[in-house]
């Protein structure tokens, strides 16, 4: 409604970053149309090498995304909908994890995933980098505010490994 009301036309700032114990290792930034899920499956292809595990929230339970992380062998701790499908219809990867989910409690399926790793290591981030450095951007050209948003995620990586 704001953007009818008061006739603004920029939009949202979408950010999708892949964080570790040791920071940020990879950042995507984009308007409000950027598909979070090719992002993330963008950033396991360029840095399989630096993941231990993928702990991602439920709207990356998707085949595609499984099947990458199964193609470099990377674990996962992705959250599984409720109502998931136990047939593999091309991820035999999720079939298994969605059997996984399903034969015990939610709770110790976190405990045993290390799904509570999660926070710390992408909201977290987000929540820190907005208190630090404060979440409007300056710059008017949105190449200038993709570019002003990843310097404040740099800033922040930076002041992490002091």
């Amino acid at each position: 409604w704001i953007r009818h009301k008061w006739k603004v036309k920029r939009g949202w700032i979408k950010v999708v970053i892949m964080g570790s114990k040791s920071g940020i290792v990879d950042i995507r930034v984009g308007n409000e149309d950027l598909d979070e899920r090719k992002s993330a499956r963008g950033m396991i292809k360029d840095n399989h090498s630096k993941i231990d595990k993928a702990i991602m929230d439920g709207l990356h339970d998707c085949r595609k995304t499984f099947n990458v992380c199964e193609k470099y062998k990377i674990p996962t701790a992705i959250k599984i909908r409720k109502n998931a499908n136990t047939k593999a219809l091309g991820s035999p990867r999720r079939k298994e994890e969605v059997m996984i989910y399903k034969s015990m409690p939610h709770e110790e399926w976190v405990r045993e995933k290390g799904y509570g790793e999660r926070w710390p290591l992408s909201e977290g981030i987000f929540s820190a980098d907005k208190r630090i450095f404060g979440e409007e951007v300056s710059a008017k050209k949105k190449k200038n505010m993709y570019h002003e948003v990843k310097l404040k995620f740099w800033a922040y990586n930076k002041l992490l490994n002091l």
